[in-house]
């Protein structure tokens, strides 16, 4: 207690006061040794406190001190173990002998601590007498992190996947018909209602189903991520293979993409702080979320240079693209999943449950909103996919710059669990419509007339992805066809 013995203004420190400071320094000082300290008062600390950081495959030492109040406890030993021993192990010796008599009450030593897969854990440490009755002095629990090692296999997939997207993209340019962005920019309709799919709607439904499941923090935020990182490259591919709107999808890429810089920041701001406190301190840095912009807008420029000036060569391009999209699936689902396999060891039937109702609610509003506002019908397929189709290296950037190391990688199962989710309903209509084509005979034409022409699309038509318009009079509707333009 402070006493004031020399009138206002005039304090002097009692001795209780003093050796309460003292105390606290010292208990201050000891606590970045991660001390602990039993009822008797026995007094335990590490260095380092914790394990932050332990690469898999890695290995570190830690130094732990004892320190016992007098030398009632002469035959003491000390017990190491690992809670999750498929994460982190003890090397060597787990259990120390510490001397304790008259003339030493103080004793140290070490032990070794190997990083096994990613994940968090825990070493159980129990001080206990080493005769009979086997008395527990002290327990307590040392925190331990692996995060993953880099290794050459990924770089390798990052290079191969890029060279696969830019070639994808480059397609897409050749395919992409200036006329109708042209006609998009007057009157931008879409890409309004795709807009405000992708960061109105998308965003609150992430976050509704991340609280409605039992999702672990890490896990509702990367779900948020993904929900609030629109314009995923892959969606390009599947427009295309769907007979979408490709120049409108692109549009719609480059537009997500852009937009991502304030609206994905802005949602993990507002949100975020839900599921990790400390998130809505983080900004994501522009430059970032605009490096995705390099996977899209090269490839198609090249694309519309090469449709502009060498016709050949684009055709060349376009006509061996499912035949390069089978080489790239038949890629992704051998080495890229050996790389990444990792994460489908963390994949449970929640995440995936979580992942389809985002991408199923996606495909319905997405569609149910163009049909609203009366899109064609390849225009609804474009608007669906692009809503339903997440970004997920945006949402890998927002978890890296969120958590750290290894929450940040542990949260990353949420967005690449969706990247495999989100396509599933894609894939079931390219199948369905695959084998509905195969069983129309080829002669099979479907009519759709109009006062002055009519439309007629045949098997063949259909998988080239060309729509034929053919002008006619009343007298040769039911006899022939005069003239053929194509859109």
């Amino acid at each position: 207690m402070l006493r004031n013995r020399c009138g206002r203004g005039s304090w002097s420190w009692s001795p209780t006061t003093v050796l309460q400071i003292q105390a606290s320094v010292y208990l201050w000082f000891s606590a970045a040794y991660a001390q602990s300290m039993s009822s008797n008062g026995v007094i335990v600390t590490f260095n380092p406190p914790n394990i932050k950081q332990l690469a898999e495959d890695s290995i570190t030492n830690v130094t732990f001190n004892v320190t016992f109040p007098n030398n009632e406890h002469q035959h003491v030993a000390m017990f190491v173990e690992s809670n999750d021993a498929t994460i982190a192990m003890l090397v060597g010796n787990n259990t120390f002998d510490l001397v304790v008599n008259e003339t030493s009450l103080n004793t140290s030593g070490y032990f070794t601590v190997q990083g096994l897969f990613l994940g968090r854990t825990t070493l159980k440490i129990a001080i206990r007498e080493a005769t009979a009755p086997y008395m527990d002095i002290l327990a307590l629990n040392y925190n331990v992190a692996v995060v993953r090692k880099e290794a050459v296999q990924t770089l390798i997939f990052t290079i191969a996947l890029g060279v696969f997207l830019f070639y994808f993209n480059m397609v897409f340019g050749c395919k992409m018909e200036l006329p109708i962005v042209k006609e998009i920019l007057k009157k931008p309709i879409q890409p309004a209602i795709g807009f405000a799919c992708q960061f109105l709607f998308m965003p609150g439904l992430s976050f509704g189903i991340a609280k409605l499941l039992p999702l672990s923090n890490e896990l509702g935020l990367g779900l948020l991520a993904i929900g609030c990182s629109p314009g995923g490259g892959s969606s390009n591919i599947f427009v295309y293979l769907l007979d979408g709107d490709v120049t409108l999808s692109i549009m719609m890429t480059f537009i997500s993409i852009v937009s991502s810089i304030g609206m994905t920041t802005l949602w993990i701001w507002a949100l975020g702080r839900y599921f990790i406190p400390d998130t809505s301190r983080n900004i994501i840095p522009p430059q970032k979320i605009l490096q995705s912009l390099a996977i899209v807008v090269p490839g198609v420029g090249v694309g519309l240079l090469v449709q502009r000036f060498l016709p050949k060569v684009a055709e060349f391009l376009v006509r061996y693209f499912k035949p390069v999209l089978g080489v790239f699936l038949l890629f992704l689902c051998s080495f890229g999943v050996y790389v990444n396999w990792y994460m489908f060891q963390f994949f449970s039937g929640m995440t995936f449950l979580s992942g389809l109702l985002l991408a199923i609610f996606g495909y319905l509003f997405g569609g149910l909103a163009a049909w609203v506002f009366r899109q064609t019908w390849a225009r609804i397929k474009t608007i669906a996919i692009e809503t339903a189709f997440q970004n997920i290296g945006i949402a890998l950037l927002v978890l890296r710059f969120s958590l750290g190391q290894p929450d940040a990688d542990l949260a990353a199962v949420m967005p690449v669990s969706c990247l495999f989710v989100q396509i599933l309903p894609a894939v079931i209509a390219i199948i369905g419509r695959t084998i509905y084509e195969r069983k129309c005979s080829d002669k099979d034409i479907i009519i759709d007339y109009t006062e002055t022409e009519f439309y007629v699309k045949t098997k063949d038509q259909n998988s080239q992805d060309e729509h034929g318009i053919f002008t006619t009079d009343n007298s040769k509707q039911h006899h022939g066809i005069k003239e053929e333009r194509v859109l």
